[in-house]
């Protein structure tokens, strides 16, 4: 299984395998996985940890290194149906629903993939529970 990775700065898109994610630059990283799936994100200097119920763990390197202007990367998670969640790792996984995902990374293929609206994240209903 791979992460594609866009390019903030450059629109540039990548696809890399989960165990080798490492960021340059600020980026939009799309992972396809079930929410489900997600038991907790944490924090660990600058990476992001993605802690799966299966055990395993997918390390963003670097997921937390910012622009001086304050850019930082994000998480998409892509479902098996296809529908995209913008992953917001705090106090427990947080997903908010992308309606417009292009505006993530303007000029990108990113911009080019449907989604409809005009840039609205559709917070969802429900968060994961422990259990």
């Amino acid at each position: 299984m791979t992460a594609e990775i866009f390019n903030k700065a450059t629109g540039v898109s990548s696809s890399v395998p989960l165990n080798a994610i490492n960021l340059d630059t600020p980026s939009v990283v799309r992972i396809q996985l079930s929410r489900a799936d997600v038991q907790n994100f944490e924090r660990q200097g600058n990476d992001l940890l993605i802690q799966l119920r299966s055990g395993e763990t997918i390390r963003i390197v670097d997921f937390y290194t910012a622009t001086a202007d304050g850019v930082g990367s994000d998480l998409v998670i892509q479902e098996p149906d296809g529908t995209m969640w913008l992953a917001r790792p705090g106090s427990g996984p947080q997903f908010y629903e992308l309606v417009d995902w292009g505006e993530l990374v303007p000029g990108s293929a990113l911009a080019n993939e449907t989604g409809g609206g005009a840039g609205i994240l559709l917070p969802a209903l429900g968060l994961l529970g422990a259990g």
